[in-house]
């Protein structure tokens, strides 16, 4: 059994943790090496108190960052961004306002520059599919992913049925939004949470509660990967997916829900969002994992044949909803299904509201393309 460090030593690490945490979250934010740090500092503190915690968890956290980042999506977009259309001022939500210029003092407030991406890259890594664009961040032609992403669904879901066809599941658990539509963000906010309600969760939540009601049977898998720990969260998601593919022999689908973090180096958050019917949804982004030869992941081309009719209904439905799809050398556990794509739903400084909405977006989104079984 360890010995356990001395309180005073441990109160002095909570101490440190405590400023040190926080100023870092709001120096590089949560997109930087240093952003998975931004965590609750009263809850690293209280860990602290634990046997056997305190510096533990501290440098898990360094070494799940530095594990992690170079996986995550959480660049800088490169296509052309323009400002949202916020007309109208039912639309910029005033009591949020009110309440966030309440609670969040001036020496706080980082800015949120609300911002619509093109639904469609122009370049030579692009390539349009239907509606929609793809972004080709592989060494594969354009032509030959065009070609590979050609051809019907790689499997036939049964509408209405008694069995699951859908699992809906977050590698990210944690992952949360803004509290408040106001224009600026409070820099000692966290941008994860543990409350299913208030995270990444909630939008799951709605995907599933909509595809259900239009007669897709889904079911959301609301296991938390990143908390405690965050390293090693898609090994720990990989166990949760297969296990239900294992008791649900029926899923041909698994959407591995997650939001975005896009921040400018002056700290600056971008908010991509879309005004569909007259309401803010926060822009979403699919992404399909590439094999590069040493991925494992030999039917990606399938994979690929659904992220486009996925993308296609959502901009042919919501036009501007999406951000060009992202195809890309990356694994994200899409070798469990045929089926299997990570979308992002907004970024943290989209409210949850936004992507709640979003939610049910991808859900009418993806029955299109199923009911239609392109």
């Amino acid at each position: 059994m360890k010995r356990q460090a001395p309180k005073k030593i441990k109160d002095t690490i909570a101490i440190v943790l405590i400023f040190a945490i926080p100023f870092a979250s709001s120096l590089f934010g949560e997109t930087g090496l240093l952003g998975g740090l931004g965590m609750r500092a009263a809850e690293l503190s209280a860990m602290l108190s634990m046997p056997e915690a305190g510096v533990t968890v501290m440098m898990d956290q360094v070494r799940s960052v530095v594990e992690e980042y170079s996986a995550d999506p959480g660049y800088q977009p490169d296509d052309y961004v323009s400002p949202a259309d916020d007309s109208g001022e039912s639309l910029l939500g005033l009591s949020d306002i009110e309440r966030a210029e309440a609670t969040i003092p001036p020496e706080n407030r980082g800015p949120i520059e609300t911002a619509q991406y093109a639904s469609h890259g122009h370049g030579d890594n692009y390539f349009d599919y239907g509606a929609g664009s793809i972004r080709n961040a592989t060494n594969y032609s354009n032509s030959e992913m065009q070609k590979a992403a050609d051809g019907a669904l790689p499997f036939n879901i049964a509408i209405n049925s008694k069995e699951p066809q859908v699992l809906i599941m977050h590698t990210h658990s944690t992952e949360s939004y803004d509290p408040y539509d106001a224009g600026f963000y409070d820099i000692d906010y966290p941008t994860r949470s543990t409350d299913i309600t208030q995270n990444i969760n909630a939008v799951g939540k709605e995907i599933t509660d909509t595809l259900n009601s239009l007669g897709i049977n889904t079911i959301h898998a609301t296991e938390y990967h990143d908390y405690p720990s965050y390293n090693n969260a898609y090994s720990r998601s990989a166990l949760t997916t297969q296990s239900y593919l294992d008791k649900y022999p029926s899923i041909k689908i698994v959407l591995d829900i997650h939001r975005d973090g896009i921040q400018r180096e002056d700290g600056t958050r971008i908010k991509p969002t879309a005004i569909i019917d007259g309401k803010k949804a926060a822009q979403i982004m699919i992404i399909c994992g590439a094999d590069d030869g040493s991925m494992d992941l030999p039917n990606f081309r399938e994979n690929l044949k659904f992220a486009v009719k996925l993308q296609d209904s959502a901009e042919s439905l919501y036009p501007g909803f999406t951000r060009p799809l992202y195809l890309a050398y990356r694994h994200y556990n899409q070798d469990l299904t045929t089926g299997s794509l990570l979308v992002e739903v907004g970024a943290e400084s989209s409210t949850l509201a936004e992507a709640k909405y979003s939610g049910q977006l991808v859900a009418r989104s993806l029955a299109d393309t199923l009911k239609n079984q392109r």
